[in-house]
């Protein structure tokens, strides 16, 4: 599997996602080929880009007209997956899944290519089967059938004719990511050893990006969950607000080597001028902002804890206070009792003193 991306001029994305999982029974997509369009996104900020975006995602495969080329696990979650993220962050996109032949893909990069206008931004994207034959590289249709080498120029698409045309359109910034089966699915004994496994390098206009989902002429490795190992990270990066292109690819490359310990190692040409984010690039101004807010969250958050320690001393205050006033108010209640005692007693004495003054004035007859 193996990815590469290409910035032509502005900036046209192209992605290939990974597809070299193959199982058994071909894989059946259910949903259908599509161009969807949604507004452009205005928060992204880049330089010298003032148009739309557009992209164009094939995925590939239900491989069913070769029986050496067996169908794939992931492409078409990939694309679908990859379809909606692009939308998500203002793409208008050309969809197109299970492409049978080579003029089913080249009537959809025509289709791609004929929205891009000059400022646009432009993405394709392609998961399948791709091979290297003689330094070139393929994308291979699903119903595709070939007997020998030679056979391969003719019945699949070069890679380097979809920058070619993405290139024509002068649009001046693209990008294309090549996320391909790395692994050459023509038996040996078809390929007279001129065709190799993993992609080739590709010649790349200036203003451009192009990067593999491994280094060239190595294979990728097969994503064992719903995507493929390359793009389950690019997607997750391309989400992230403020990741630059070369941002984002250094991010899926950590991604991928922590996940595969350094089995693969995606790999990238850059020729760019200006930045591009998916999701919005950070200004200066926005970093000074950010470091403001940071900086007045901090005092927040002392001024909040020298409040809750103030608010703790005086509840304190307030609560010794309140047993002080309770402790008077005993000794109050405690000394009226002794006093309301003294006075009981005093009455008492005071009356058996009239009780014996009686006595004496009125003594007893005889």
């Amino acid at each position: 599997m193996k990815s590469k991306m290409l910035f032509l001029g502005m900036i046209t994305l192209t992605f290939i996602p990974t597809a070299c999982n193959q199982i058994k029974d071909p894989v059946l997509g259910n949903n259908p080929n599509a161009s969807s369009s949604i507004p452009s996104f205005s928060s992204q900020s880049y330089s010298g880009m003032t148009g739309n975006r557009h992209a164009l995602v094939i995925a590939n495969a239900n491989y069913t007209g070769d029986p050496n080329i067996l169908p794939l696990k992931n492409p078409l979650n990939d694309g679908r997956d990859m379809k909606k993220t692009l939308q998500d962050v203002g793409f208008n996109v050309v969809y197109r899944e299970n492409t049978a032949n080579k003029r089913q893909i080249k009537e959809a990069v025509r289709e791609f290519t004929q929205q891009l206008r000059s400022g646009d931004v432009g993405v394709f994207y392609y998961a399948g089967h791709a091979v290297q034959v003689k330094g070139k590289n393929y994308l291979l249709p699903t119903q595709v059938r070939l007997p020998s080498e030679r056979d391969v120029e003719y019945e699949t698409l070069s890679a380097q004719y979809v920058l070619d045309q993405m290139e024509d359109v002068g649009n001046g910034f693209n990008i294309v990511l090549l996320d391909a089966c790395r692994d050459n699915p023509l038996p040996q004994k078809r390929t007279r050893g001129a065709a190799k496994g993993g992609l080739a390098e590709m010649r790349q206009p200036k203003g451009s990006i192009i990067g593999f989902a491994t280094s060239p002429n190595d294979t990728a490795l097969d994503g064992a969950g719903r995507n493929g190992i390359y793009t389950k990270h690019l997607i997750e990066a391309l989400k992230t607000p403020g990741l630059t292109v070369e941002g984002m690819l250094k991010k899926v490359r950590d991604g991928v080597w922590d996940e595969t310990d350094g089995r693969q190692v995606p790999w990238e040409n850059s020729s760019l001028r200006g930045d591009f984010c998916f999701s919005g690039c950070v200004t200066e101004a926005q970093r000074a902002s950010e470091r403001d807010r940071i900086r007045f969250k901090q005092e927040q958050g002392r001024l909040q804890r020298d409040k809750e320690r103030l608010e703790a001393q005086l509840r304190e205050k307030n609560r010794s206070q309140q047993q002080d006033t309770h402790s008077e108010a005993l000794r109050q209640k405690q000394e009226e009792e002794r006093n309301r005692r003294l006075e009981e007693r005093l009455n008492a004495l005071e009356g058996q003193l009239r009780q014996n003054e009686d006595a004496v004035i009125m003594p007893p007859t005889l």
